[in-house]
C-alpha cells in the first residue's frame, strides 16, 4: 500500500482553560453546556477561515488550515468569539490556542507528524487568552501577521534537536498595548536563583553556574521524594538565564506563581520569577514535596517567600 503523502498544513489546537474547575463547581450539566457551547463558536471560527476540524478531545479542538495565515486568523477569531461568551454564574470561559506550520501526513481524517507534535507542545505552554505560534509559522506568513507577534523565547521539543521559536499573537489591541509598554522597563538582569528545600538553600549565580536536584545523596539538592529520580534534573546558568532541564523518568512539574504548570519530559524550561518544582506529579496532585524557586535581578526582585511552602511528605 502505497504511503500518504505529506503536506505543508498549519495545526492548531485550543483548548477551554480549567475546564476541571468547571465541572466541580457547577456541576456535569451546566459545565458540559457551557464548553459545549464554546467549543461550537471554535468550530465555526475554523470553518470560517477555510479549516477544518480534525477532532474534539474532551475541552480541546485540533484543527488544520491551508497556511499559517488563515489558522492565525482563526486563532484571533476564537478568541474573540470566547470573550464574548456569557459568563457561567459570573465565571467567564477563556480559551489558549497555539498553532504550527509544517509537513504533515493526512489519513483516515487524522493528521499525523512532527508539526503536530510540535503544536500540541506550544499548546501545552499557553496561557488564558494567549495565542502561541512558531517561528516556521511567522515565516510563512504575511508581514502584517508577523507584526503583531512579540517574540518570547526559543524552547526545546522532544525529538527535535534544533530548540522552536516561541512567538505570541499580540490579538486583543488592549493587551497588546500593556504588553508592549512592558518591554521597555529598566532592564531585569537575573542575577541568582534561590532553590529552597525544606529548610535549606541553594544558590545558582555565575559563581555557582549548574546544580543538581534528586534522591541520590550526592545531588547539590536532595529531594526525600517517591516519585523522583536518583538524578532527577540540573539548573543551569546560561547566558544570564536560568534554565531547567530534565532527566528523569517520572517527569518534572514546574509551577510559575500566576499558577500556570508546564511539564517537562526530558526538556528544558527556562526559569524566571518565582514557583515551584516538582518530581514525577504535578504541583496540584499528591503531598505538598517539592522545590520553590526564586529568582533574583539587578532591577528590582522577585517576592521572596514570608515562610517556606515545603512540607514534610506525609
Amino acid at each position: 500500500m502505497a504511503e500518504p503523502a505529506r503536506t505543508c498544513l498549519a495545526t492548531l489546537f485550543a483548548d477551554v482553560v480549567g475546564s476541571t474547575r468547571l465541572y466541580e463547581r457547577f456541576g456535569d450539566q451546566a459545565a458540559h453546556a457551557a464548553v459545549e457551547h464554546c467549543l461550537d463558536r471554535l468550530k465555526e471560527a475554523v470553518a470560517e477561515h477555510d479549516g477544518r476540524t480534525v477532532k474534539t478531545i474532551g475541552d480541546e479542538i485540533m484543527a488544520v488550515f491551508p497556511d499559517a495565515e488563515r489558522a492565525c486568523l482563526a486563532a484571533t477569531e476564537m478568541q474573540w468569539r470566547a470573550q464574548e461568551l456569557p459568563p457561567l454564574e459570573g465565571e467567564r470561559i477563556e480559551i489558549r490556542v497555539a498553532f504550527h506550520y509544517g509537513a504533515a501526513v493526512e489519513r483516515d481524517g487524522d493528521v499525523f507528524g512532527d508539526s503536530v507534535n510540535v503544536a500540541a507542545r506550544l499548546a501545552e505552554l499557553a496561557k488564558p487568552r494567549q495565542i502561541i505560534t512558531s517561528g516556521q509559522a511567522l515565516e510563512s506568513s504575511s508581514e502584517q501577521i508577523s507584526a503583531g507577534a512579540r517574540h518570547l523565547w526559543p524552547i526545546a521539543v522532544k525529538g527535535r534537536s534544533e530548540p522552536v521559536d516561541l512567538y505570541e499573537i499580540l490579538w486583543d489591541a488592549a493587551d497588546a498595548t500593556v504588553t508592549m509598554s512592558a518591554q521597555f522597563p529598566p532592564p531585569r538582569v537575573p542575577l541568582r536563583l534561590r532553590l529552597m528545600y525544606r529548610g535549606a538553600e541553594v544558590v545558582v549565580d555565575s559563581a555557582h553556574p549548574e546544580v543538581s536536584i534528586g534522591r541520590d545523596a550526592g545531588n547539590d539538592v536532595v529531594v526525600d521524594a517517591r516519585n523522583a529520580s536518583r538524578v532527577h534534573a540540573r539548573v543551569e546558568w546560561r547566558r544570564d538565564k536560568f534554565v531547567l532541564i530534565d532527566i528523569s523518568t517520572n517527569g518534572t512539574y514546574v509551577a510559575a506563581s500566576d499558577g500556570a504548570e508546564t511539564r517537562l519530559r526530558r526538556e528544558e524550561l527556562i526559569l524566571d520569577g518565582d514557583g515551584t518544582i516538582a518530581f514525577g506529579h504535578s504541583n496540584g496532585t499528591g503531598p505538598r514535596n517539592c522545590v520553590e524557586y526564586y529568582c533574583e535581578y539587578a532591577f528590582g526582585m522577585s517576592r521572596l517567600p514570608t515562610q517556606l511552602l515545603s512540607e514534610p511528605a506525609r
